[in-house]
């Protein structure tokens, strides 16, 4: 594959703002600055660019093996599509507050800089089920680099949001309206509600090629 047959920006631009919403930077300030708390202004600081850090690895990786890794246990892709986008619908549910997932913010951990910003901010709190599910879906979308490179690319504006996002926070703190945070999370929520019916529907037409035509 070549850049002339990347025509399709729209499904990038769908995986921007899914990943955008999974990783979810508005939702889990609480978090950072509940796990943070004790730490000075230069450690939050250096624990937000470990965590982005973290973030960026952890997808880049899964980019490129995430299909090997789901061949090496005999999954087809429609099967991880399907899988995925039911996850991910609970995720856009818990973000509509339908439902309330576990959250690894819920019980605070302490520990040093490093393991902070690794383990929990990085993996999974930014990291998580559903955006690494998002990431092995669209890698796995079409073979060579190209496409593998624009998804890295995404990859790396959605780091770069969610670290400019982490690093107002530090600073404006408690200024952060939870009202104004409510109402994005409950619109990105019915974005990713979306983002994951067709997921599913994606992973039933493969199994089900037939259904090609209802669907289109």
């Amino acid at each position: 594959m070549d850049w002339s047959d990347l025509l399709n920006w729209d499904e990038y631009s769908k995986l921007l703002i899914g990943l955008l919403a999974l990783t979810e930077p508005f939702g889990t300030l609480p978090v950072l600055l509940g796990l943070t708390e004790k730490f000075s202004l230069p450690e939050k600081k250096i624990i937000v660019s470990i965590a982005t850090v973290t973030y960026i690895i952890t997808l880049l990786i899964f980019s490129y093996i995430g299909f090997y890794i789901l061949n090496l246990f005999g999954i087809t892709i429609g099967a991880f599509k399907i899988a995925g986008g039911i996850l991910i619908l609970f995720y856009a549910l818990n973000m509509m507050g339908l439902i309330r997932l576990p959250s690894s913010g819920d019980s605070p951990k302490t520990g040093n800089i490093s393991t902070v910003g690794i383990v929990p901010i990085g993996i999974p709190l930014l990291a998580g089920p559903g955006a690494i599910s998002a990431i092995v879906i669209y890698a796995s979308a079409h073979e060579g680099i190209p496409h593998k490179l624009l998804v890295n690319a995404v990859i790396l504006s959605v780091a770069l949001i969610v670290f400019l996002v982490f690093r107002s926070a530090l600073v404006l703190g408690p200024k952060i309206g939870q009202t104004g945070t409510m109402v994005l999370n409950k619109v990105m929520g019915l974005i990713l509600a979306a983002i994951s019916i067709e997921f599913i529907l994606d992973g039933i037409i493969a199994h089900f090629p037939q259904l090609m035509s209802i669907h289109g």
